[in-house]
């Protein structure tokens, strides 16, 4: 049975099940550059580590040559860095194959249009009727070319993008590049920048990938820091789009802190068009209540970053993201990229002279309670009973006092759920409540 295949991310799911294996890849590859490269121009491929990225990366390209049009293999590249490829070199798109944060068993192929954007819902709608439609081929047949120095040309976009003079010597920061695609790129632009870089997890062990590493276990990083005496550390995830810090006191430092901080030195700056900064509904009130005393303005967008990005089109935002450490700079690229949020960070450290334990601080987050259900299916939650009374529930004891958001990822099969106030002990019985709902409507597998 036909179902929508894209996500708020692409397309995302188990690599070798359809649609993530190579009949879906090649469908994919056919189907975009039916509808992409109608007007010409070649697509950019690249992909993560995973151990199944050399056959559906081919199963694309083949899809791509089918339809006629010229591919450009990028090889092993962090996606921000195969969406700059596209910016800078020009083409009708680019498809980076990766499951982002997901573990090594998952894959999926991320989509960029012209300039680098993420594509629209419009796009992805015409594209998946193409991958469906099943048309037959015709006797044109596109060409393959490697790009074999596409990583050093995404490092040296990166390093050009640092302010004129600003020096990072003396800095030693720990780096986890989670197994992924960052494992060259980061550590290389970092340490041409004067950064004394330990790096773990830099390598192309794709199979590991994410595991007990990378942006969403800090822990790692903050043992290697120790391990080694540096001063700050980062951590990345597969594919390079996210990264979170941990501080001089091993404080994690996530994206609503990273974004208040750059914000702040961009309004210093005389950069940051509109006084205006773009968050989710998933931002903390303190960051909302911090850069109002700046005399910033936050505006929330609904999760993921594309919706992050027509946020920022639409106010004329120079800066937005994510608490999960995907943020957005304009003026340097149009998509999420770690490497550059890492660098404004590091930069915002080095131009204050203060460390970065000091600066975060003043972001005073309000507590939080986050939990993630896996589910067997995401019915609407308006008429899910229980869920939706224990939702009512859980608002009616924040009393106007905190907020309850219960979404679905656009990603994976789970239910988040999320509350914030400043009582911790109520928040973890609100989110109990909501998640034990779940269970008793019988959707919840396991906690995640």
């Amino acid at each position: 049975m036909k179902s929508e295949l894209f996500g708020t991310d692409g397309i995302r799911g188990p690599a070798g099940q359809f649609p993530i294996d190579e009949e879906g890849a090649w469908r994919f590859g056919l189907a975009t550059a039916r509808h992409m490269a109608r007007g010409g121009g070649a697509v950019y491929l690249g992909r993560d580590t995973r151990p199944s990225g050399p056959a559906l990366s081919a199963a694309v390209a083949e899809g791509i040559m089918a339809a006629g049009c010229d591919v450009i293999d990028l090889g092993v590249l962090p996606t921000p860095g195969i969406a700059q490829a596209l910016a800078a070199h020009g083409g009708a798109a680019a498809v980076a194959l990766s499951a982002s944060h997901n573990a090594a068993p998952d894959n999926g192929f991320k989509l960029f249009g012209p300039g680098g954007e993420k594509v629209t819902a419009a796009c992805e709608r015409a594209i998946e009727t193409l991958f469906w439609a099943n048309e037959p081929v015709g006797a044109a047949r596109g060409t393959l070319s490697p790009r074999p120095h596409a990583a050093d040309e995404y490092v040296d976009f990166a390093v050009g993008t640092m302010p004129a003079g600003l020096s990072l010597r003396g800095l030693k920061v720990a780096v986890d590049c989670g197994h992924g695609a960052t494992a060259y790129t980061t550590p290389t632009a970092l340490a041409r920048l004067g950064v004394d870089v330990v790096a773990i997890n830099a390598d192309d062990q794709g199979e590991l990938i994410n595991a007990s590493c990378g942006s969403q276990h800090p822990a790692a990083v903050r043992e290697a820091a120790d391990r080694c005496g540096a001063a700050l550390g980062l951590a990345h995830d597969g594919d390079g789009d996210r990264v979170v810090f941990v501080d001089e006191q091993r404080a994690t430092v996530d994206g609503d802190r990273i974004i208040g901080l750059t914000a702040q030195a961009m309004a210093r700056r005389g950069e940051l068009d509109g006084q205006a900064v773009v968050g989710t509904v998933l931002s903390n009130i303190g960051l909302e209540l911090w850069l109002r005393e700046q005399g910033i303005a936050l505006h929330r967008s609904r999760v993921g970053d594309r919706n992050v990005w027509l946020k920022m089109l639409e106010l004329g935002a120079v800066i937005g993201g994510e608490p999960s450490g995907h943020l957005i700079f304009r003026r340097l690229l149009s998509t999420d990229d770690a490497l550059l949020t890492a660098m404004q960070l590091l930069a915002v450290v080095a131009e204050s002279g203060r460390p970065l334990c000091e600066l975060a601080q003043q972001v005073a987050l309000v507590p939080q309670a986050v939990k993630n259900v896996r589910v067997l299916a995401k019915p609407e939650l308006e008429g899910l009973s229980p869920v939706s009374e224990a939702i009512a529930a859980g608002r009616a004891l924040l009393n106007g006092h905190g907020r309850l958001i219960v979404r679905y990822s656009g990603t994976e099969n789970l239910a988040r759920i999320m509350a914030e106030g400043p009582d911790a002990g109520l928040l973890g019985q609100v989110v109990g409540f909501v998640e034990t709902a779940f269970g008793v409507a019988g959707l919840a597998t396991a906690a995640a």
